[in-house]
């Protein structure tokens, strides 16, 4: 593997896991830190930041011999290093890695997670994370020689939690309830290890709505939840630290190490909404959290010794909402939260699509999961409306991560458009590099320049192929050649 193809890999996996440090600054980090894939640690660990064996590690060790940076010298040292299944698995511990106890977030790294530029950032990192008195000035060398900065986001900044419930349509409140270790909860030793515990409330009581239930937890009840969510709103009572008494398993881990959503089963009430809120409150988490939903998503189920059938309704699949179902829709929500942008094309003016014509050479099919780059003349669809909208800033070699693939009415050069995850925001496959990565551009061969022929084009008919040399087409004002085989 090459350096391009290492870090074309390792942008991938940073993309798809977010972190509060620039990707620019991760991806320096695993080329210095792993030698680009070639180091000893990262072959045979799969670990490709040097992180240690530290708290709160509980998984494999691997042992090697590494250097220090002692006094202004290098010396020779033991250390246990965190050993992996993959890369992919090292880059997503590394993601949460700056955030992962109060100390290395409020003190160690505190200074890193509040830098504004990579550059700050990197600096940041010299004599915290690693020894090495020039790991800064290394890891600006490399973002600078790679033009690692175009895989920054233009905020790296997370989301809020009320900015996330306002895009997701959830109305939150706190209602906090008095927390009384013995009496209704554990107290304050809950470290959401192990995620959320889904319930269903049991009480269709047309009155057994989430302020009900809220209101009965002020009260001191003789059980306790966090959250309880019916089809108008979610409502906090505990905050996340308190482990509550709600998953039937004493001091085990359902009750001491998650988080309890009660979502309401009310007559009366909007059943299919409550399950839907339920699902976006927990989407939250995730996000927040970078919680993979299949692992940090349980039923109370899960954690009694006596298998209690709850959540009943969702087990049940009440109003085609089973578990299957209900996990996608968290899961839908969380890509709804991670593809939020203000750049987001809603209102933007249209215009009339171009009738279609077939290209000269087919687009390569891309598929959910690639990222792919926006080619200069890039414009917004409308799958439903069939019209195209001008961003409302340059795009032009923006990346982005395919979210959604859908087969369209033949439009332009086009019989495919791409949702973008992070602008949110429907493309032609025209209008994308990776889709084109067969073609050859003219500028790109050895062809002698007497040998072109390059009419005058309009560029107000977008959809005409113009003729020219045999072998050789026009698209969007851009020369290509059939390569020969």
């Amino acid at each position: 593997m090459n350096r391009k193809d290492f870090i074309e890999q390792i942008a991938g996996l940073v993309e798809k896991y977010s972190s509060p440090i620039f990707n620019s600054v991760r991806i320096a980090q695993a080329c210095l830190e792993s030698n680009f894939g070639q180091s000893d640690l990262a072959k045979n660990g799969k670990n490709l930041f040097g992180i240690k064996a530290s708290y709160p590690w509980a998984g494999e060790l691997y042992t090697k011999i590494t250097k220090e940076e002692v006094t202004g010298k290098l010396i020779k040292v033991p250390g246990d290093f965190r050993k992996y299944a993959s890369w992919e698995l090292s880059v997503k511990d590394h993601a949460s890695f700056f955030t992962s106890t109060d100390y290395r977030k409020n003190v160690a790294y505190k200074d890193v997670l509040s830098a504004k530029t990579p550059e700050q950032q990197a600096r940041a990192l010299t004599g915290t994370y690693a020894t090495d008195s020039t790991y800064g000035a290394k890891l600006i060398n490399l973002i600078n020689e790679y033009d690692l900065k175009q895989y920054d986001k233009e905020d790296k900044k997370m989301l809020t939690f009320q900015q996330c419930a306002d895009i997701l349509g959830l109305k939150i409140k706190k209602q906090l309830a008095p927390v009384k270790p013995r009496v209704n909860c554990f107290g304050r030793m809950n470290d959401n290890k192990y995620g959320i515990t889904t319930h269903n409330t049991g009480n269709v009581d047309p009155r057994a709505t989430a302020q009900m239930h809220a209101n009965l937890q002020s009260r001191v009840y003789g059980a306790s939840w966090h959250w309880q969510v019916d089809d108008k709103e979610a409502i906090q009572s505990f905050e996340d630290d308190v482990s509550c008494w709600h998953a039937s398993d004493g001091k085990g881990p359902g009750n001491m190490r998650t988080i309890a959503f009660e979502g309401c089963i009310n007559r009366g009430g909007n059943y299919k909404k409550a399950m839907d809120n339920m699902a976006k409150l927990s989407a939250i988490y995730c996000y927040l959290k970078n919680w993979d939903p299949l692992l940090m998503i349980k039923q109370h189920y899960d954690y009694a010794p006596n298998k209690k059938n709850c959540p009943a309704q969702i087990r049940a699949g009440k109003e085609g909402i089973n578990w299957s179902v209900y996990l996608s829709m968290i899961v839908n929500h969380i890509n709804t939260l991670r593809g939020t942008s203000k750049y987001n094309p809603k209102g933007l003016d249209t215009f009339e699509v171009k009738g279609y014509t077939s290209p000269k050479l087919p687009f390569k099919e891309l598929k959910v999961g690639d990222m792919v780059t926006i080619e200069n003349g890039g414009k917004w669809y409308d799958p439903q409306k069939e019209v195209e909208m001008k961003p409302s800033i340059n795009v032009t070699g923006k990346r982005a991560k395919i979210k959604q693939v859908k087969d369209i009415k033949d439009v332009s050069h086009s019989k495919v458009a791409y949702l973008l995850e992070d602008f949110n925001s429907w493309i032609l496959e025209e209008h994308i590099k990776e889709a084109k990565i067969d073609w050859v551009k003219v500028e790109d061969t050895e062809i002698n320049k007497d040998d072109r022929v390059e009419p005058e084009i309009d560029k107000n008919v977008d959809k005409e192929f113009y003729e020219v040399k045999d072998g050789q087409f026009y698209l969007d004002g851009v020369l290509y050649e059939i390569k020969k085989a």
